[in-house]
């Protein structure tokens, strides 16, 4: 699903762009080509910020937040798996993912990362969460924002590949429960029992 298609489906403008877990920035370009006039990509893993902060140096409309978005702000372990972009808050599931240590990073919520760099919440057009597992967490500390947003685009797991993640019919209903409707997703796949969904959220002001 196209996203240009869609902004222009749903009357969204492209304003700000929030990613989080930008692991390579593999989406960057894409997002600079869609013309949105802030883009905010989150990271915490530092190999993966080896490869983000020169991509982001020269880049004006890009801000790199280095931290983990979590429901509470502090320090947090960071599990480090075998497969890098596999990494996460969350404990792996030995079934489905091999862990090789970790380290302690910086955690904020999302709400607090967008005061900090000044940005009104009702002007964030899309809201990208990849966090490995930990996506509900990440949303649990963007109450704010989740009262205005209205294009989410959210990895999902239809097994519990990480130590207390929610399954996709948990995370489903929880974004229920907050007026998203899910739009789309893909997966699951052979080799990976998730995917990616969109969910848009109705034009409320009572949810919260």
């Amino acid at each position: 699903m196209a996203l240009a298609k869609l902004f222009n489906s749903l009357g969204i403008s492209q304003q700000v762009v929030v990613h989080v877990g930008a692991y390579h920035g593999e989406e960057l370009e894409g997002y600079l080509q869609l013309g949105f006039s802030q883009i905010v990509l989150v990271e915490p893993n530092p190999a993966a910020l080896k490869i983000l902060r020169p991509m982001c140096a020269h880049q004006p409309r890009v801000s790199l937040v280095e931290a983990a978005m979590a429901a509470r702000a502090g320090r947090g372990w960071f599990y480090l798996a075998q497969h890098p972009p596999q990494s996460s808050l969350l404990p792996p599931n030995p079934d489905w993912i091999a862990g090789c240590g970790g380290l302690e990073v910086d955690c904020r919520t999302l709400d607090e990362t967008l005061e900090q760099l000044a940005i009104e919440p009702a002007t964030v057009s899309l809201l990208v969460v990849d966090a490995q597992g930990a996506e509900q967490q990440v949303l649990e500390g963007a109450a704010r924002l989740l009262q205005h947003l209205r294009l989410l685009i959210v990895e999902v797991n239809d097994v519990p590949r990480y130590q207390g993640c929610p399954t996709f019919r948990e995370l489903n209903a929880y974004l229920e429960r907050l007026h998203f409707s899910l739009l789309y997703r893909n997966g699951p796949f052979p080799d990976c029992p998730g995917g990616n969904a969109i969910y848009v959220r109705e034009n409320r002001s009572d949810v919260f």
